[in-house]
């Protein structure tokens, strides 16, 4: 299973906590009613996974299937 998920569990987890979150958000109308307080909520909650990610990412951990090749980048 681990060549098939990459990444820690709790990245996973992660992903199914936001897709329950936005489900909520819909459900509420909020892109509707609360359009701001959304938006704001989705920036600094991007913003805030984004940090997690790198920070508890260590170097030359594997993220991708395939390798990156620095050479081929222009």
């Amino acid at each position: 299973m681990r060549d098939l998920f990459l990444g820690k569990p709790w990245h996973w987890f992660v992903l199914v906590l936001i897709a329950a979150v936005l489900w909520w958000a819909g459900g509420l109308r909020l892109h509707v009613t609360q359009f701001n307080l959304l938006i704001t909520a989705l920036l600094i909650g991007s913003f805030a996974l984004l940090f997690l990610l790198l920070r508890t990412t260590r170097v030359g951990e594997t993220v991708t299937r395939e390798p990156l090749d620095e050479d081929t980048v222009e």
